[in-house]
């Protein structure tokens, strides 16, 4: 059975650290070890930051689910922008730059995906959702 917290922020800077702070101690409810909780924090902070960014969103909040369940961690982002077409940001953030050889922007997508166990992305014109998943190592207190 599922438990959940829900959360809205304003769509400011460095609200993304208040979702990560809230992500964090969930994440310890669930006996997260550290590494994941840090891992998970990453995946967040990158979504909020992309959505402040890019989204243009007519909605000035953020809205962020945290579902608890028995073996996962589920964070369920929304915003209410323009939305974008997720694979052709993936296939621009694995072009080569000029300068060092790697764009030193454009990363957000792939941090996400390197540190979630699943991530899932539905964007249009009515916003976007992003589902990040992961994985509970150790056993979860009830």
């Amino acid at each position: 059975m599922k438990k959940e917290v829900r959360l809205a922020v304003p769509m400011i800077a460095d609200m993304e650290l208040t979702i990560a702070k809230t992500a964090a101690a969930i994440a310890e409810f669930v006996n997260m070890e550290q590494d994941q909780i840090d891992e998970l924090s990453v995946a967040i902070i990158e979504a909020f930051v992309n959505s402040l960014e890019h989204s243009k969103s007519r909605d000035e909040w953020f809205h962020v689910t945290f579902e608890m369940w028995p073996d996962e961690l589920r964070v369920i982002m929304q915003d209410f922008g323009k939305g974008f077409e997720p694979e052709t940001v993936k296939e621009r953030s694995g072009q080569k730059g000029k300068a060092e050889g790697l764009r030193k922007r454009g990363w957000g997508l792939r941090l996400m995906e390197l540190f979630a166990d699943d991530v899932e992305i539905n964007s249009g014109s009515d916003g976007t959702t992003i589902k990040v998943v992961k994985k509970v190592k150790a056993g979860r207190r009830e």
